[in-house]
């Protein structure tokens, strides 16, 4: 115990002790830190979306009793094909050019169109449902 009867050296040995603490503490916080971070930051595989067909398949309705053009007669649930010139068609996470894609569906596909908001078509491909652009779609005989 010779090494503790100097003033010095408990200080020195007291203040290596704390520097010890302190970091380990400071790894301590860091790593839950992170997983803290992890946990905010993680997304959910999908999202879902509350899609009422129903309310979508009235409006258009309504919308073709005004007015029986062709191009109401196009944008109506039914059996549609790609028709893009050469590349695949987009398949979105809601209507707009400015949503996210989903996935992509390559022209000469065919697709059931189940709802129509404006120029907008809902589909179910594979198991992911969007939305496509109903003026790349051709329809097809059901």
């Amino acid at each position: 115990m010779k090494f503790f009867k100097n003033k010095n050296t408990v200080v020195l040995a007291v203040s290596a002790l704390l520097i010890v603490i302190a970091i380990i503490v400071a790894i301590a916080a860091s790593a839950g830190g992170n997983a803290d971070e992890k946990k905010e930051t993680t997304t959910k595989p999908t999202e879902s979306v509350n899609l009422d067909l129903g309310a979508i398949a009235n409006k258009n309705n309504q919308s073709d009793k005004k007015d029986n053009t062709s191009a109401n007669v196009k944008n109506e649930p039914g059996k549609y094909k790609i028709a893009t010139k050469d590349d695949p068609l987009g398949l979105r996470i809601k209507p707009g050019t400015d949503a996210d894609r989903l996935l992509y569906i390559d022209k000469g596909e065919t697709v059931e169109v189940l709802a129509v908001w404006e120029d907008w078509g809902y589909v179910v491909y594979g198991t992911t449902g969007g939305w496509l652009s109903m003026n790349y779609l051709e329809r097809v005989a059901d």
